[in-house]
């Protein structure tokens, strides 16, 4: 008697790239027994039709006489039994072993690329990688993205494995850009100034837009903590900074000229200080300018809006005077002093008066005669003046010259010393009275007066 056999229960298990099937006595059936006997099937090992999941549907088992064991009567020799059997079966999905990492600010830094979270995907397979979405972990800009969303197997692609999700926190520090601020030191010129600067981002991107350099300067001085500031933005850090700045004093140049030279003693001259930049500037300088003659301070000026002043005096001395102004200084310019501007204060000279007649006239006179020498000398104002001290030392002379050409023949000869007598101021001239020489016969002489304002005076004489 023949004995069929099936398996039921639909066994299944996990997915585990195999086809082996796990079988109990339960999952067989058997068919054509007599009354109440009945075997118990102890095969435990069966096969799928497929290791997949979707295909799976069969399961298949081998049986042999020693997998029958006989239960109420049942004897193995009484029938003839089934050596293979086969009944529905499944396989089930399984999660694959994933691991995602997140990237965070501790690490990773913007530098303009794109950044995504990495990780791995395993099965009895081998690598999953390809099942693995992290495209929703992507981004670019720094920042904080909470939440970011992974996904496994979307959409069933491979039924054998269970499809999931997932987020991580991911994160990304800003940058710090590449900040220059150049520092300056010039010369006064008037005008402001400003340091230059620049901000590059690390793509090389431009950020100069975001940076405030230091308030400008135009005023001499020593600015060591010019502050700038950098704003950043999304992706850099915003930063501060200071420079150290400097503006130096101009130089100057300083000169005076007068109204009139040479003076006439008494008569009002008026001294202009000019004071500008070295090298030249729109803007004048300010300040005090003294003026002086030789190391003597005789006067004083405050500058006016086109670098001048003035200092008027009458009081010159009659001679030589080496004037010049000194600049002080003031908090943009630097002080300086002018080159001499020599001064020359003269006597009005009235001329020889009688009997001396002056140039071109050639006065005649015996050899060995005195000759009575006056002359007038008056102020700015006409007044007489009567000091004997404007004749200068040795200040009285005379020296041959030619008849026919009036030429000087030799050196000027000092006449004799004047004294009470001989040289005097009678209180409306000066009179000397030169001894003229008898061997001065038919010759020509030339008499030398030298005043003290530095001024010389001549007459021609021809002596018979």
């Amino acid at each position: 008697m023949g004995v069929t056999a099936s398996i039921i229960g639909n066994p299944s298990r996990p997915y585990n790239c195999g086809t082996v099937a796990a079988l109990t006595s339960a999952n067989f059936q058997l068919s054509g027994l007599v009354g109440t006997e009945n075997f118990t099937v102890n095969q435990t090992v069966g096969a799928y039709n497929s290791k997949d999941v979707v295909s799976a549907n069969t399961v298949t088992a081998s049986l042999s006489t020693g997998d029958f064991a006989g239960t109420n009567g049942g004897i193995t020799s009484s029938y003839v039994l089934p050596t293979s059997v086969s009944g529905a079966g499944q396989i089930t999905p399984v999660n694959a072993v994933i691991s995602v990492t997140a990237y965070t600010s501790v690490t990773t830094i913007y530098n303009c690329l794109p950044h995504t979270a990495t990780g791995s995907a395993t099965g009895c397979d081998g690598n999953l990688g390809s099942l693995l979405d992290l495209s929703g972990t992507t981004h670019t800009n720094a920042g904080t993205y909470n939440g970011d969303q992974w996904t496994f197997n979307a959409g069933s692609t491979n039924p054998n494995y269970n499809s999931t999700s997932g987020t991580v926190d991911d994160s990304i520090a800003k940058a710090n850009a590449t900040i220059t601020v150049n520092p300056y030191q010039v010369t006064y010129d008037c005008n402001p100034h400003t340091s230059t600067g620049s901000a590059t981002g690390v793509c090389s991107d431009s950020l100069t837009s975001l940076l405030h350099l230091p308030a400008s300067h135009t005023d001499a001085g020593d600015y060591p903590s010019d502050g700038w500031t950098f704003d950043g933005n999304t992706n850099y850090n915003a930063t501060s900074g200071t420079v150290h700045n400097q503006i130096d004093k101009a130089n100057t140049a300083s000169s005076v000229a007068s109204t009139v030279n040479p003076s006439t003693i008494g008569q009002p001259v008026t001294f202009t200080a000019t004071v500008a930049g070295n090298p030249a500037v729109t803007c004048k300088p300010t300040g005090t300018v003294t003026f002086k003659d030789g190391t003597t301070t005789i006067g004083t000026g405050t500058l006016n809006g086109i670098g001048q002043t003035t200092f008027t005096t009458s009081t010159l001395s009659a001679g030589s005077h080496s004037i010049k102004v000194v600049y002080g200084a003031d908090s943009n310019f630097n002080g300086s002093t002018s080159s001499v501007l020599t001064q020359s204060v003269q006597y009005t000279f009235v001329g020889f008066l009688p009997p001396i007649d002056n140039l071109p006239i050639l006065n005649t006179s015996k050899a060995g005669q005195t000759i009575p020498v006056k002359w007038q000398l008056k102020d700015y104002n006409g007044n007489l003046i009567g000091d004997l001290s404007t004749l200068a030392p040795n200040g009285l002379g005379s020296q041959p010259i030619a008849c026919d050409t009036h030429d000087p023949l030799d050196d000027i000869e000092e006449l004799s010393a004047p004294g009470a007598t001989v040289f005097r101021f009678d209180g409306t001239q000066f009179i000397y009275n030169w001894q003229t020489s008898k061997p001065w016969a038919n010759t020509c002489r030339l008499l030398v007066v030298t005043l003290a304002d530095g001024t010389v005076h001549t007459a021609q004489f021809k002596f018979k």
